[in-house]
């Protein structure tokens, strides 16, 4: 026979943002839909009737399945039940019952389980907000070997959110998502390497952080890449390879990467100077509400001329980012 492994796993939508004081780079898990695949063969049964409903779009079939078997205590179908609530799929929309089954699960070792806790205490859906059990249910999760709550851990004590501040601990938990590919983990280590947070400061293996993540096509990571080069920080300084990341960076739509680029074409840095070039970049970072970005565009503007200035609008406007599925 044949053995069928179900596989369960939310819908994540990074989204790095560069806290100023911390300058650290943070995600947010969003929780909008149920996946589940097949992997590998297994023989017919309850769990995978429930599968082959829920496929077919029959809730409620899949529902009836399901629940005998939850309340018998079986992790995988307490954590498919639970996101057919949290879903509403085929049933009100109850977050509360969700968080229920969640538990249920989360208690018996699930680590999706245990990231759906934490993810519901953090933003007070379904459960109280409560961030000292979000960095609870993601130490239990980052404890079975789970990158991505090892990463928000490091977030958490990195912000003193839910736990004491401890550079030291956080430092500890990027290194442990950094060991298993995490990219923003990457670039947080990084800063910390660069900053001498709970670590030694190491310029060196903070430009190697930073290239990992810059790779992989994170415009986080090719921004901060970029400012090593700028600065000559661990690193021979140079301009060119700078402007190389910014652009990168840039187009992704960054703004700290536009105006950055924008910056260096006003500048000359690295690349020839050009005023239209500059104004277009610092525009788009502006309107991503990069406030510095908008004070040079408007000095630069003093030094453009009127069909300059159209130019570089016109081309603001026509402006796409390039989409990289793997950052």
């Amino acid at each position: 026979m044949k053995r069928l492994k179900i596989a369960l796993a939310m819908a994540i939508m990074a989204l790095p943002a560069l806290k100023t004081k911390m300058a650290t780079l943070a995600t947010r898990f969003v929780t909008a839909i149920l996946i589940l695949s097949y992997a590998q063969p297994i023989m017919a049964g309850p769990f995978e009737d429930g599968y082959s409903a829920y496929q077919k779009q029959s809730y409620a079939d899949a529902i009836r399945i399901w629940k005998p078997l939850a309340e018998q205590g079986n992790m995988e179908a307490q954590v498919n039940l639970a996101f057919i609530y949290y879903n509403g799929h085929g049933t009100p929309q109850n977050y509360k019952e969700a968080a229920k089954l969640f538990r249920l699960a989360a208690e018996q070792g699930h680590v999706i389980a245990q990231i759906s806790l934490a993810i519901m205490y953090r933003d007070g859906v379904g459960l109280p907000k409560d961030l000292s059990e979000t960095a609870k249910m993601y130490k239990m999760a980052g404890e079975q070997g789970s990158a991505d709550a090892q990463y928000e851990l490091g977030v958490m004590f990195s912000h003193g959110q839910g736990v004491p501040q401890n550079y030291q601990e956080a430092a500890k938990f990027y290194g442990m998502a950094v060991e298993q590919g995490n990219i923003f983990a990457q670039i947080n280590l990084g800063l910390m390497y660069k900053k001498g947070q709970g670590i030694l400061q190491d310029y060196k293996e903070a430009v190697k952080l930073f290239r990992l993540a810059a790779e992989q096509g994170n415009a986080g990571g090719q921004y901060q890449l970029g400012v090593t080069y700028e600065n000559g920080q661990g690193v021979t300084q140079d301009l060119v390879e700078a402007a190389l990341w910014f652009k990168k960076s840039a187009e992704q739509g960054f703004h700290l990467g536009q105006k950055a680029i924008g910056r260096a074409y006003l500048l000359g840095s690295g690349v020839l100077q050009d005023f239209v070039k500059g104004y277009m970049w610092l525009n788009l970072a502006a309107a991503n509400g990069n406030q510095q970005a908008a004070l040079l565009r408007e000095k630069l503007v003093t030094s453009m001329t009127a069909l300059q200035i159209e130019e570089a609008q016109r081309l603001s406007r026509e402006w796409r980012p390039q989409i990289i599925t793997n950052k």
